[in-house]
C-alpha cells in the first residue's frame, strides 16, 4: 500500500508539473494536407487539426485563419468567434480587429460585432487608441470609438504606413515626412523624404537618399549618412540594423555605433541571435558580435 501511494503521489506530481507548465498554441503547417492547423508547443502535440489555408498566431485570445479566401478568427478550442466570411482582416490590436468586405475596411470586435462601420477604402490595426484610416486619397486617424480624431490630410506611400508609437506617429504631408502627436500637433517638422514609426526612442528618416535616425525631439541622434541594406527599411532585430556605405554593409547599435564593420557585399537582418551575410563569393551566418558560426540555429 506503501508503494502504491508513493507512486500515485509521484505521478500526480509529474503530472501537475507537466500540466502546469504554459500551454502555448502556435500555428504548424502539414505538408501532407498542404494545410495549416495549431498545435501544443509544450505537449508537441496536434490542438487544432490542419484544415486551413492560413493561420497566423493567437493575439489577445484569437487567431485570424483563411479558407477558400475568406478570413475569420477562431478561439484556442478552434470555435469560430468570427465566421470566415470577411475578404481580407488584420491581427486582433486593443480588442478590435481590421475586416475588408466589399473592397471596404472596418473594425469588429472579439465576438465578431461590427463596431466601427465598414467605409474606409484602407486601415491600419489600433495602436496606442488610434488606427490609421484612408479615404478621399488621405490619412487620417480614429479612435476605437470610430471618432475622426486626426483629419484626413496626410499622404499616401505605397511602401510607409502611418502610426503611432509612444506618442507619436509618422506622416506624410505635401511632399515631406514628419511625426505628429494623439492629437494632431506637428511633433516633428516635415523635412524628410521619408520617416518610419518609432521603434522605442529613435525612428528612422530618409533625406537625400540618405538614412539615419532621430530621437523624440527630433534631433538627429544616428547621423544621416546610410543607405537601406539589403533591400529592406532599417529596422532593428537583436539590438543591430543593417546599414551600408559606398555598397558595403555591416550593422550598427541603437546608438549608432558599428558593431560590425562594414565590409560585406549582403547582409540580412539578424534573428534569433543568427544573420546571413555574403563576403566575395562566400555565404555564411554571424551571431550579434560578427563571429562566424557554423550553421542557422
Amino acid at each position: 500500500m506503501k508503494r502504491y501511494l508513493l507512486l500515485l503521489s509521484l505521478l500526480l506530481t509529474v503530472s501537475h508539473g507537466v500540466w502546469s507548465q504554459k500551454q502555448v498554441i502556435i500555428p504548424y503547417y502539414d505538408m501532407k494536407k498542404d494545410l495549416y492547423g495549431y498545435k501544443d508547443s509544450v505537449l508537441n502535440m496536434a490542438a487544432i487539426p490542419a484544415k486551413y489555408t492560413f493561420a497566423d498566431r493567437y493575439c489577445q485570445g484569437v487567431a485570424r485563419v483563411e479558407l477558400n479566401g475568406k478570413y475569420g478568427f477562431i478561439v484556442f478550442s478552434g470555435e469560430e468567434a468570427v465566421p470566415l466570411m470577411y475578404d481580407d482582416a488584420l491581427n486582433m490590436t486593443d480588442s478590435l480587429a481590421a475586416v475588408k468586405l466589399n473592397s471596404k475596411w472596418g473594425f469588429i470586435d472579439r465576438t465578431g460585432k461590427v463596431v466601427i462601420p465598414i467605409k474606409y477604402d484602407m486601415v491600419t490595426a489600433f495602436s496606442e487608441n488610434r488606427a490609421a484610416i484612408f479615404k478621399d486619397n488621405y490619412w487620417g486617424f480614429i479612435d476605437r470609438n470610430g471618432r475622426e480624431v486626426i483629419e484626413c490630410i496626410f499622404g499616401y506611400d505605397e511602401n510607409v504606413f502611418p502610426k503611432f508609437n509612444g506618442g507619436l506617429a509618422n506622416v506624410k504631408f505635401r511632399d515631406y515626412w514628419g511625426y505628429i502627436t494623439s492629437v494632431g500637433k506637428i511633433a516633428i517638422e516635415f523635412k524628410y523624404d521619408c520617416a518610419l514609426p518609432f521603434e522605442g526612442n529613435i525612428a528612422a528618416v530618409q533625406k537625400d537618399s540618405k538614412w539615419g535616425f532621430v530621437d523624440r525631439k527630433g534631433n538627429e541622434v544616428i547621423p544621416l549618412k546610410y543607405d537601406i541594406a539589403g533591400n529592406s527599411f532599417p529596422v532593428f532585430k537583436d539590438g543591430l540594423t543593417p546599414v551600408s556605405v559606398d555598397n558595403r554593409y555591416g550593422y550598427i547599435d541603437r546608438k549608432g555605433k558599428e558593431v560590425i564593420p562594414l565590409i560585406y557585399d549582403y547582409t540580412s537582418n539578424f534573428e534569433k541571435g543568427v544573420a546571413s551575410v555574403r563576403l566575395g563569393s562566400e555565404s555564411f551566418y554571424i551571431n550579434t558580435k560578427g563571429e562566424r558560426v557554423d550553421k542557422k540555429p
